[in-house]
């Protein structure tokens, strides 16, 4: 099963769905004190003989590297590689369908001090993709306020960006691709937004009335 790792922007198991994610591969945790690293090699999809499909099966594999040295705070770092090898994708200049390789490189910092709380995440993506250069890049800011109350209310601010494609047709692909996400905890339940092309805002309220559960209200606000 895909850990969380992280916020869940990038990965997470999505284990709320009727088909969460699994794949063969491997896992290797290491968390001497103060740190947690995650290593994973996985087949996110076999080739297949018959159908459209190619022999070409899909890989990834990186390593995503947790500090919590500082009390109240982590600090994070990653890098995933990705080879989507069969011929899926079209190149914006045209010809014949190729493969995608991808890299995604992020740092996160997440915290709190007294009753405030933050994160920040950027995100910076490249390789290639049939023809085409991959340049992308995203951003993730957070803050909140919590209350001394029983209830524990949240007051919080979000702004998230990812970047789009500037032109369709000059063989850079600028759209960037949040990978495995827990996105619709981000950018609304009704599942319509994507972590990319966006700029996306919420405004959250959420109080926890007993010990195994919590209500929040979100307003969003996207804009292409």
């Amino acid at each position: 099963e895909v850990p969380t790792l992280g916020d869940g922007r990038l990965f997470c198991p999505l284990d709320w769905h009727y088909v969460g994610r699994s794949w063969d591969g491997l896992h290797i945790v290491y968390a001497p004190e103060g740190w947690v690293v995650n290593v994973m090699a996985v087949n996110l999809a076999e080739g297949s003989i018959f159908g459209s499909r190619s022999k070409n099966d899909y890989w990834a594999g990186g390593v995503y590297a947790t500090c919590k040295l500082v009390a109240d705070h982590e600090f994070d770092g990653n890098l995933f590689m990705r080879g989507l090898l069969d011929d899926d994708f079209a190149s914006e200049e045209g010809g014949p369908p190729g493969a995608r390789h991808d890299y995604t490189l992020g740092l996160r910092g997440k915290g709190k001090i007294t009753m405030f709380d933050y994160t920040g995440e950027i995100v910076g993506q490249f390789g290639d993709q049939n023809d085409d250069s991959i340049r992308a890049w995203a951003v993730a800011l957070t803050f909140g306020v919590t209350f001394e109350h029983e209830w524990k209310p949240r007051v919080g601010l979000e702004y998230a960006f990812a970047s789009g494609d500037d032109d369709p047709t000059d063989g850079k692909v600028g759209t960037f691709d949040s990978l495995y996400p827990f996105g619709h905890y981000y950018h609304g339940h009704a599942d319509l937004i994507g972590w990319k092309n966006i700029h996306a805002f919420m405004l959250t309220v959420k109080a926890q009335p007993l010990k195994d559960l919590s209500i929040h209200l979100d307003f969003h606000a996207f804009r292409l």
